[in-house]
């Protein structure tokens, strides 16, 4: 609620301010949420690899976490070696697999910290003992060498948390204050006018297949 209110409400606003200072942060909120969906939908960032299930996060993700998965996840995932211990699969439909991840060391030993993946193909079962998706939601690199060490060119939707997702629809940015939002650029103010207008073409072409095509430009 403090990040929230930061720079509208002080411990001395009383609530009147409160309800007037209410509106100007909720917009202020939709601003920064539209200039990043405007930037996630018309920047998309290259992808720095050849696997499959990269490109697929490159087509869900928002450009600032898939640049966060680019930056953090993707580039250690270089860093860790996978090894397959004798009792892999001790567990029937379950396969265990050992990851030495040397971005990490021992202060003392200077020894990587290793972690351990499980893998159930039936269902396409990932977890890793480190907990990070479980905790921040972002597959890490450890799962990440499985995936490529078994070649596995899909990720589970399970995974795509709907929070970090930019092909959502998100109704309350339809919502336009009355006083606009004066901090927007010129271009994305644009795009919002004209993509008013193509939305409400998609709705009649929903009952066309000559329309669909028109607009598919087929």
């Amino acid at each position: 609620m403090h990040a929230f209110f930061d720079g509208f409400i002080t411990r001395q606003s009383t609530l009147k301010l409160f309800v007037q200072q209410y509106e100007l942060a909720i917009r202020a909120k939709f601003e920064k949420e539209l200039e990043a969906e405007y930037r996630s939908r018309c920047f998309e960032p290259k992808c720095l690899s050849e696997f499959a299930w990269e490109e697929k996060l490159q087509t869900c993700y928002t450009r600032e976490v898939f640049e966060f998965f680019h930056q953090v996840q993707l580039r250690k995932l270089y860093h860790c070696e996978i090894n397959t211990p004798e009792d892999h699969q001790a567990v029937a439909g379950m396969e265990n697999y050992i990851i030495a991840d040397y971005s990490f060391r021992s202060f003392n030993t200077r020894d990587p910290f290793v972690f351990t993946v499980e893998y159930t193909p039936i269902g396409e079962y990932l977890s890793c003992s480190c907990k990070w998706f479980e905790t921040g939601g972002i597959l890490r690199c450890h799962i990440l060498k499985v995936l490529s060490h078994k070649r596995i060119k899909n990720v589970n939707e399970r995974y795509i948390l709907k929070r970090w997702r930019k092909d959502i629809v998100r109704p309350h940015l339809k919502r336009f204050f009355l006083g606009g939002y004066p901090r927007m650029p010129s271009e994305y103010m644009m795009y919002m006018e004209l993509l008013k207008h193509f939305e409400r073409f998609c709705d009649v072409a929903l009952d066309t297949e000559v329309m669909r095509r028109y607009i598919k430009f087929d």
